[in-house]
């Protein structure tokens, strides 16, 4: 059992799972939380935005009420007698009888001028009479200037608030002359409206000194404003960015570097909006509450699952892993792991279970380890003694044949190498050598063979890596795997037979891949299928019982990751690689595992 896989699925099985549970119960609580400081956040900034648009919305309609009255006021003017009286009569009249009509329609103009507080002068002009009569200045020339540009304006907007020289009118004509080039009217009476008491209005909206309020009409260009704040400006021009047809509503822009909330309630009757501009972090306090208390909230929770989550750790996981990582010790060879727990709980039990059974284990791998190391040496003898006379079949009757030939020279050369091959299989009886000496029979061994196959077989042979010349191999690794070259496939070859041996060293140095193949067409998938399957068959020992020792000694010395693999040949064959390891390698993994 892959014991990594255990402390995955103990991480997963129980702390996630605690942490998840936990997640589940408090989430919909945080939820709720989160619901009720949306809610509150949401109601207290509705509350607040329609209590301010209804105050911007009532005085839009004051001022649009008072503005129709003054209309009305202006058109009973119109209708005065004393007016009619010189627009009708000034012809006939005697210069005593003209200026009793003008004192009384001064009296009718002062009259209107103090029916309402935004009616700063009225005004009567006779074009005809080349006068006007002003509630507060008399009788004087009349401004032909002034009332060419009241008129213009007129006709553009007909029953539109007119905007000349920063003061405000009303203004009305009889008859109506629309096409001003055509002659002008028999009269015109003129409303000028009170720009202070406007402005005294705008401040008495923002009497508690928050912000500010505007009132303009963009297209004449109109701005009146409770104060000199340029914040003011910017408000009416960034309701008009927003461009909304709303009548009335609250929009919230940044400007000057803070947040506004603006409220503007627009007249379609006088062409005016009104903005209100107000800091949401003043207007809002109790909106700032809910935030502040809900981020208590937050951190709170934070805490409490981070406190669980430690607790958690400290109680269950932490312990958990160390007996997790003491069975990983074990695994490793460490037999010397003891756990202490000074807390008395389940956990102790469990620990004291394991000290028993570590314990136990050691007694009998000690036994089966010292079994097996005796029983493992007898087979590496008996192994290394069944390879041993392969090599004796075909070398005398190669001498044989070579003396009948009286090639004496090659005689001498073929005993020289024989007597080297036997020199190494008997001067020790150690089951380890160097790879250098491993590697010089190999050669030793290739060599006789070409000599016997000179015009039939070539033997190209690498050199072996400095850094592998005095590693510890099992003896008789290459020779027998190069016998099985010959024997089975490079005996049958009539010419261009070839056989390669190849050094690979990995990247870290830590394995070397020796490969030998040859040119042979005797293999195929089904076969090399079979093959490579007697290898794993720990009782197989049948034909192939060369490689199938190789192999099993291989692997008993290094691991799984060592021995021999099959496969087929670039160059037609079969082509062997056989993998070692360098044995301080092993024996650093194994000191770091304990």
């Amino acid at each position: 059992m892959n014991l990594r896989r255990t402390t995955n699925s103990l991480r997963n099985t129980i702390f996630i799972r605690l942490v998840l549970v936990f997640l589940l119960i408090f989430l919909p609580v945080y939820a709720i939380g989160f619901s009720i400081y949306n809610w509150g956040s949401n109601t207290v900034r509705e509350q607040t935005s329609g209590s301010l648009s209804d105050q911007a919305a009532f005085y839009t309609f004051h001022l649009q009420s008072e503005i129709e009255r003054i209309r009305l006021v202006q058109y009973q003017l119109m209708d005065n007698e004393y007016l009619n009286e010189l627009v009708a009569l000034h012809g006939q009249m005697t210069k005593y009888e003209l200026l009793t009509s003008v004192n009384k329609l001064q009296d009718a103009l002062n009259f209107a001028l103090h029916s309402s507080l935004y009616i700063a002068n009225t005004y009567a002009h006779f074009p005809d009479l080349g006068i006007t009569v002003s509630a507060v200045d008399g009788m004087q020339e009349l401004e032909q200037a002034k009332m060419s540009a009241l008129r213009k304006a007129y006709q553009a907007s007909r029953s539109k608030i007119l905007f000349y020289q920063g003061k405000l009118y009303l203004y009305a004509e009889l008859p109506i002359v629309r096409d001003p080039s055509k002659g002008q009217p028999k009269v015109a009476v003129e409303m000028e409206l009170a720009g202070s008491a406007i402005n005294q209005v705008l401040k008495q909206l923002t009497a508690s000194g928050i912000g500010g309020t505007v009132l303009e009409n963009r297209q004449s260009g109109m701005f009146f404003s409770s104060s000199d704040d340029p914040i003011g400006r910017q408000a009416a021009d960034e309701v008009a960015r927003a461009g909304t047809k709303v009548q009335q509503g609250v929009i919230s822009a940044k400007l000057g570097g803070a947040r506004y909330l603006l409220i503007y309630s627009r007249s379609e009757a006088i062409d005016m909006t009104l903005v209100r501009y107000l800091p949401e972090d003043q207007i809002l306090k109790r909106v700032h509450t809910f935030h502040l208390l809900f981020r208590i909230f937050t951190i709170a929770s934070v805490i409490i699952f981070l406190l669980f989550i430690a607790s958690s750790y400290g109680f269950i996981h932490k312990p958990l892993a160390r007996l997790v990582r003491a069975f990983r010790e074990v695994e490793q060879g460490n037999l010397s792991v003891k756990i202490n727990h000074t807390r008395h709980d389940e956990f102790e039990y469990l620990y004291e279970r394991f000290n028993e059974m570590v314990q136990s284990l050691h007694v009998l791998i000690d036994q089966a380890y010292k079994q097996k190391i005796l029983t493992q040496d007898a087979e590496l003898k008996h192994l290394q003694a069944q390879i041993n006379p392969h090599f004796l079949y075909n070398t005398y009757f190669v001498l044989y044949s070579m003396a009948k030939a009286e090639d004496y020279d090659n005689v001498l050369l073929f005993l020289k190498k024989l007597g080297g091959y036997f020199q190494y299989i008997t001067r020790s009886s150690a089951s380890e050598l160097a790879l250098e000496k491993e590697v010089e029979l190999a050669m030793t061994y290739a060599d006789i063979q070409a000599m016997r196959f000179s015009n039939r077989v070539t033997v190209e042979f690498d050199d072996l890596p400095d850094s592998w010349r005095q590693v510890p191999v099992p003896r008789l690794v290459i020779q027998p795997i190069i016998e099985n070259a010959f024997k089975y496939v490079l005996e049958n070859k009539l010419s261009d037979g070839l056989l390669r041996i190849r050094m690979f060293p990995d990247a870290a140095d830590r394995k070397l891949e020796i490969v030998l193949e040859d040119n042979g067409d005797g293999i195929g998938p089904d076969k090399l299928r079979l093959l490579s399957a007697r290898l794993n068959d720990e009782h197989y020992d049948g034909e192939t019982t060369g490689l199938v020792n190789i192999h099993r000694r291989l692997r008993s010395l290094y691991g799984e990751d060592a021995g021999i693999a099959l496969s087929l040949s670039e160059l037609g064959g079969l082509k062997v690689t056989m993998t070692v390891i360098r044995k301080e390698e092993m024996d650093d993994v194994q000191a770091a595992g304990r």
